[in-house]
């Protein structure tokens, strides 16, 4: 019991300890002040800063002095791109280290450039590629070990010493009792040789390999020679005849020297035939063959650079060759090829050759063929290719130098890859090529040039092409190559220099320029039977001095031809006779041209005259049509310039359009007494026009006379046209329609309907809203009791008129009495004193609602007028007023001077009152009322006002 009071004692002791501790230490028990520490943090990039105070007495604490965050410093790495990694820029903050990536550049690949080492004797070719960048480098194209090249013995590449010793032949196989033989060895085959060249010709044998067979270079005697050729049979069995080595002073060199059997199915590899002579009939497999040559490649070298007859398989054929190969460098003088040099005469198929070496040589060179001749013979190139660069003199072809046959003969998918140089007579896939064909065929990846030009009847010719130089006719192909020649000489384009059959269905997308005759698709074309031309669309830049066209630089055509569905839209530059489409497209033999659908987007320029949107210069026979054309570009030109056309003779243009187009004159000229130029929207000097609207104004500021919306000087019919743009001429002769309307005729005709015009016209003497002068000639040689009546009607003019003298609404000036060789009208006949010719005109349905402004010989309707009687104005109107000398007149002006022209039924317009409270503009209504069947804005005949 004590025991416990003592603890109860003691716990309460302990509970009053501890308050007085607790007093003690509470800073506000007793009235005590805080006593504070202070931690200070600092801010971060990405938390705020702030001052912590605690007390040391109570732990009591508190914060204050808060910062904001000081965010991130980034301090910025760029990385480049590599070939192969990713370029990138890293930012890094300077304060904590904290970092990200951005601006992703992709890799920039590696930018290899390649060096093509060529094969030798003891080293295999390739290609090495090594990137600008970072250097990294890899070989591919691997071209096996070529044939040693043996000149006197040791090898000029590699030093390596031919064996003297040559093969020893074995004839123990043969026997007169046997008709076919194996042979393994090369002893053997070198039986052959010593049998045929002593005579026995081995006729109606038939000879296999049945082993490859290396000649080791050995000195090899040809099998066959002048005297005696090879009458059997070889047939290979895909086995290898190697390392042969000819060398030879004379003629029919290879390993047949000459054959009149077949030979098929081998391989002879790294041949080398050396000649050191001026010889002829020089190959690899064959000198010379009067049988065909069937599945036989070669490779190695041909040295025969003074000889004639030289090429890869065969020196000289007259017969067929089919699937063979050559892999050869091939040097020679004349009729040099990669298949074969010459063919003479023959049943001439050649189907699926190719050749993959350099072919040098000088006339009749070709990469595939030198010359083929086929005389009487239809001539047969099928599926052949040459990839190896072609050098020679002229006649230079990616598949033949020259080839000729009868008509019909052919190349067709023939390959070039390869470049193509001469001095004249060059082709991508033919250097000339008489009655033979080019169809469906390429010159992808070639280069073709010339570098000189020959010269024929005191006039110098290149015929460079890119597919043949002089050519008979090409179908469906597409030259994407440049050719660029810069000699003196003409016939230069894109698919042919030249043809003299015609060309369709081809496409030119290369930059073609040359000196006279060049064009997107030929130079030249001429063509003497009925023709259909389609689907010839140019691409590239054409330019060259004369005959320069967007397809065809000059056509000639003796026969009808249709022309049509063509298309150019790269820029044509020449001096005279520059088309977008051709520079000249003429006729003989009184010929029908039908042209229609052409387009050209190209921009035309020339330096001189005869330029046209289409045609520099064009003609055809009376009925001749161009239609349906249209022309969106810049046209420029010194003179005779047309938006379509430069200058047509017979031929009806009609249905087209030159919206979007400029047309351009920058001189003129001299024509005896007169300064003309021949300026417009559509034709300079044009035959029969129908159916075009002008929308191109026209400002021309030099000193030529002929300037009109649609053309500057027209012949024939004029019919159905409107000029919506201003014209305006610093010289005389200018209209809306026509600078001058020339009626040479034999008889009375109708010259001109529905025609308006309603732009501004401006110009200086012989102005007019729809002709600024009007002639008719009577164009009869004996010039008696003619009376030849010119008949017009529709015409309306609706813009304001202004020039100096003879200025008129409709016509400027007039003349009805100049029949050119004779005058007429009011002069005697030359052949009878006692009679008279007489020229009328007759015009009715005429409108001019604008104003004329001029200093003499002024009309609302006529300016001038002068016929020799009886000449008639009948139904017309007119709205406008007359500024004569900056005075306006009073009264009635139509005629500013008349001589023997009556004028009737002058329609005063009626003004149709319109009531006050009326809304409507009857004479601004479109509307249609529905009972109506017309469309008048399909009309085309123009009411009476």
């Amino acid at each position: 019991m004590k025991k416990a009071n003592i603890i109860t004692k003691l716990s309460v002791l302990t509970f009053v300890a501890i308050l007085i501790v607790i007093a003690l230490t509470a800073c506000d028990f007793f009235g005590c002040q805080h006593n504070y520490t202070e931690n200070v943090v600092n801010p971060t990039c990405t938390e705020g800063g702030y001052t912590d105070h605690t007390c040391t007495k109570c732990g009591d604490t508190y914060r204050d002095s808060e910062i904001a965050a000081t965010g991130h410093n980034y301090l910025d790495t760029v990385v480049d791109p590599t070939c192969t990694s990713d370029g990138y820029t890293t930012h890094t903050c300077s304060i904590c280290s904290d970092s990200y990536d951005d601006s992703i550049i992709s890799a920039i690949g590696h930018n290899y450039g390649s060096v093509i080492v060529a094969p030798i004797c003891s080293v295999e070719g390739y290609t090495e590629h090594t990137c600008e960048n970072c250097s990294d480098s890899y070989k591919d194209s691997f071209v096996p070990v070529t044939a040693h090249r043996f000149n006197g013995g040791d090898c000029i590449y590699c030093g390596f010493t031919q064996p003297t010793e040559a093969i020893v032949p074995d004839t123990s196989w043969y026997s007169e009792d046997k008709a076919v033989f194996t042979l393994t060895t090369k002893e053997q085959l070198a039986g052959i040789a010593t049998l045929v060249n002593e005579g026995n010709t081995l006729t109606n044998t038939v000879i296999y390999l049945d082993a490859d067979i290396d000649l080791g270079y050995a000195p090899w005697t040809p099998i066959g020679n002048a005297d005696f050729a090879f009458a059997g049979s070889l047939i290979g069995n895909g086995h290898k005849i190697s390392n042969l080595a000819v060398s030879s002073t004379g003629s029919y060199v290879g390993l047949f020297g000459n054959l009149s059997g077949e030979i098929s199915g081998f391989v002879i590899d790294n041949a080398s035939v050396f000649v050191n002579g001026s010889n002829s009939y020089v190959g690899i497999a064959a000198g010379y063959t009067t049988n065909k040559i069937t599945d036989v490649t070669v490779d190695g070298y041909v040295d025969a650079k003074n000889c004639t007859a030289v090429g890869g398989i065969a020196g000289a054929t007259t017969a067929l060759i089919t699937d063979c190969e050559s892999t050869t460098e091939v040097v020679g003088f004349e009729c040099v090829g990669g298949i074969a040099g010459l063919l003479t005469s023959g049943p001439n198929v050649f189907i699926n050759l190719t050749n993959n070496g350099s072919i040098s040589g000088g006339n009749y060179t070709g990469g595939v063929f030198g010359k083929l001749n086929g005389g009487s013979n239809v001539i047969y190139i099928d599926e052949s290719e040459n990839y190896g660069d072609v050098t020679g003199k002229a006649y230079v072809g990616g598949i033949a130098g020259f080839i000729e046959g009868k008509v019909n003969s052919l190349i067709q998918s023939a390959t070039n890859c390869s470049k193509v140089s001469g001095e004249y007579y060059v082709g991508g896939i033919a250097g000339r090529a008489n009655n033979v064909a080019i169809n469906s065929s390429s010159n992808e990846g070639s280069e073709i040039s010339a570098s000189s030009c020959t010269l024929i009847s005191d006039v110098y010719y290149a015929y460079l092409g890119g597919y043949v130089g002089y050519g008979y006719s090409v179908k469906d192909c597409v030259n994407n190559s440049d050719i660029t020649y810069i000699s003196r000489g003409g016939y230069v384009g894109g698919i042919a220099g030249y043809l003299s059959n015609g060309v369709t269905e081809c496409t030119n997308n290369g930059n073609i320029s040359g000196y006279d005759y060049v064009g997107g698709i030929a130079g030249g074309v001429a063509t003497s039977s009925s023709a259909t031309v389609l689907n010839l669309n140019n691409t590239g830049a054409i330019s060259g001095k004369t005959y320069v066209g967007g397809t065809v630089g000059q056509w000639l055509f003796a026969n009808p031809i249709t022309f049509g569905e063509s298309t150019n839209s790269g820029t044509v530059e020449g001096g005279s006779f520059v088309g977008g489409i051709m520079g000249c497209f003429s006729y003989s033999n009184s010929a029908i041209l039908t042209a229609y659908n052409l387009t050209n987007t190209g921009d035309v320029t020339g330096t001189d005259a005869l330029i046209g949107g289409l045609f520099g210069y064009v003609n055809g026979k009376d009925s001749s049509t161009v239609s349906n054309c249209t022309v969106k570009a810049n046209i420029t030109g010194l003179n005779r310039v047309g938006g379509l056309i430069g200058k047509t003779d017979a031929v009806h243009l009609k249905s087209s359009t030159n919206e979007g187009s400029t047309v351009t004159a920058t001189g003129f000229v001299i024509e005896g007494e007169y300064t003309n130029v021949y300026l417009g929207g559509y034709v300079g000097i044009g035959y029969k026009i129908s159916d075009c609207i002008n929308t191109v104004d026209i400002n021309y500021t030099s000193l030529g006379n002929f300037v009109g919306g649609i053309v500057g000087y027209i012949t024939s019919d004029i019919n159905n046209c409107t000029n919506n743009a201003s014209i305006t001429s610093a010289s005389g002769n200018v209209g809306g329609i026509a600078g001058r309307a020339l009626n040479n005729v034999t008889a009375s005709k109708t010259f001109a309907t529905n025609l308006t015009n309603n732009g501004e016209i401006n110009g200086k003497d012989a102005v007019g809203g729809i002709f600024g002068s009007l002639y008719q000639y009577i164009n009869h040689g004996s010039c008696k009791g003619y009376t030849i009546t010119t008949t017009v009607s529709g015409l309306k003019n609706t813009a304001n008129v202004m020039g100096n003298s003879s200025v008129g609404g409709i016509v400027g000036y007039i003349s009805l009495n100049n029949s050119g060789d004779y005058w007429c009208g009011i002069h005697y006949s030359w052949n009878d004193h006692n009679t008279y010719s007489y020229s009328r005109l007759s015009a009715s349905d005429i409108h001019n609602s604008a104003d004329i402004n001029g200093s003499s010989n002024v009309g609302e309707i006529f300016g001038y007028v002068w016929s020799d009687g009886n000449s008639a104005l009948d139904n017309y109107t007119v709205t406008g007023k007359i500024t004569l000398n900056n005075e306006v007149l009073e009264g009635t002006y139509d005629v500013g001077s008349n001589t023997n022209l009556t004028l009737t039924n002058r329609v005063v317009p009626v003004v149709e009152e319109i009531p006050e409270d009326s809304t409507e503009t009857p004479e601004d209504s479109t509307e249609t009322p529905e009972d109506s069947t017309e469309t008048p804005e399909n009309s085309t005949e123009t009411p009476a006002e």
